[in-house]
């Protein structure tokens, strides 16, 4: 049975992507930092189950695979997923002596990775950055995931959820953090997706990947 629990976060650096966890069950969560930041936005953050510096794209996989069997892991954070191909990309592509091979192996990479989060028992949060794209056709900017190659523009079909980070000004002035769940007139453009009621507006209350694991929970057994 695939595995429903997983969504995609799409936000540019400092829109409050990783601030995010910070009401995690911190203890059963594994941390993927493949943007290898010693320093996380949030208090408690020495906390989590693990926090994993990932510098080396070859030894992911095999991680996934021990994360997976052991009990007291119950989310596991990649982030970024964008920076994660770019290691790729740096560590495989840029040394092959195959360019064409090696940027298939790329592909075959990353459908390695959705297969094997797909079939897991975990609950997973995938974080990327946008990327901007004039679209001749409909003259106008497209936003998606920020991702190279054949799967430029690909991403978001291998999710059923995808929230992108918000940020605006609250009554008294001060930023107000949170994601944006639904389309809008306003967000067309955007990449953002969601089942048609799993949500009831179109902003989360705050920037908490809790909140959207208990809609999906929620829609999943079927309650309001």
């Amino acid at each position: 049975m695939e595995n429903q629990k997983i969504f995609l976060v799409i936000g540019s650096s400092g829109s409050g992507k990783t601030s995010s966890l910070r009401n995690m069950p911190l203890e059963k969560t594994v941390l993927i930092n493949t943007e290898l930041k010693s320093m996380l936005p949030f208090r408690g953050h020495a906390r989590l189950k693990k926090h994993w510096l990932l510098n080396d794209v070859n030894k992911l996989m095999a991680g996934l695979t021990l994360l997976e069997k052991d009990p007291d892991v119950e989310y596991i954070v990649l982030d970024s997923l964008s920076y994660l191909m770019n290691m790729y990309e740096l560590q495989v592509v840029k040394t092959s002596t195959n360019g064409m091979r090696a940027w298939g192996e790329y592909g075959d990479f990353y459908r390695s990775l959705i297969m094997l989060i797909k079939s897991s028992s975990k609950n997973y949060v995938i974080m990327c950055h946008p990327k901007e794209v004039f679209d001749e056709k409909a003259g106008e900017i497209k936003v998606s995931a920020a991702i190279k190659g054949s799967l430029s523009g690909l991403v978001e079909a291998d999710f059923n959820v995808v929230a992108y980070t918000d940020v605006s000004a609250n009554e008294e002035g001060m930023p107000l953090y949170r994601f944006l769940v639904k389309k809008t007139k306003e967000s067309l453009s955007k990449s953002v997706k969601s089942p048609f009621d799993m949500f009831d507006e179109p902003y989360t209350q705050s920037n908490d990947v809790m909140e959207v694991f208990e809609a999906i929970t929620n829609y999943i057994n079927g309650e309001n």
